[in-house]
């Protein structure tokens, strides 16, 4: 290594804790961030799954007025969990999810509400299925 010359300095000790001091604000602002990002993520994904259970019920209810006796058509009388299964390619509501009212159809649909609680939050999507 070679020697500082004459005159040159490093840094001094205030310089470097003003640096780690910046850091440290620039953490915490960033983890705030990442919360929101979580909270977007959690939003979009009930949506997401209640677009699911739209496309899955308006397939359903193409497959009854073809042909109401096949066995892939699911009479719909209520939105409720074990109707959203049923266009869900699971099978079942993911764990954490519920419909929030067991709504029976009226005429060729029904409104449910799908709900997740997530940080002490409820976020919610609206449910249009059509019943065949």
């Amino acid at each position: 290594m070679k020697a500082m010359a004459q005159g040159e300095a490093g840094f001094t000790l205030i310089e470097l804790i003003v640096v780690i001091i910046i850091l440290g604000i620039l953490a915490v602002a960033a983890t705030s961030k990442y919360q929101d990002l979580r909270k977007e993520a959690v939003n979009a994904t009930v949506h997401g799954i209640a677009a699911e259970i739209e496309g899955g019920s308006k397939i359903n209810f193409a497959k009854c007025t073809v042909n109401s006796t096949a066995t892939s058509c699911h009479k719909i009388k209520n939105c409720n969990a074990t109707t959203a299964g049923y266009f869900l390619e699971s099978g079942s509501l993911p764990d954490g999810y519920s419909i929030a009212s067991n709504v029976a159809c009226t005429g060729t649909n029904a409104t449910c509400t799908l709900k997740r609680t997530y940080g002490g939050q409820d976020f919610t999507a609206e449910v249009h299925i059509l019943c065949p």
